[in-house]
């Protein structure tokens, strides 16, 4: 992707969100449990920030970290996304 940064930023912004969002749909999946499902997004280091990054964009304050950190955010000063890495388009 080659955009400008806020663009970047408001793709970022949307994947994470989306993630996040997933776990609400799977949880109307019969074969999990809501518990389940919410067990695993605190076991997961990646989950729990994608967790804390959406939520912040969502609302004006993070109140309620699952990281533990209230100050995690998205840095306004520039964001760039690459799609895949170079060792990963040799394989």
């Amino acid at each position: 992707m080659n955009a400008p940064s806020s663009e970047a930023t408001d793709v970022l912004i949307h994947f994470l969100q989306d993630a996040y969002h997933l776990k609400d749909w799977v949880k109307y999946d019969d074969s999990v449990t809501t518990t389940s499902v919410e067990e695993h997004i605190n076991r997961s280091s990646v989950m729990r920030l994608c967790a804390d990054l959406c939520n912040g964009t969502k609302h004006l304050k993070l109140t309620g970290p699952r990281t533990g950190d209230k100050e995690a955010a998205i840095s306004s000063q520039g964001t760039n996304i690459r799609l895949g890495s170079t060792a990963a388009r040799r394989s």
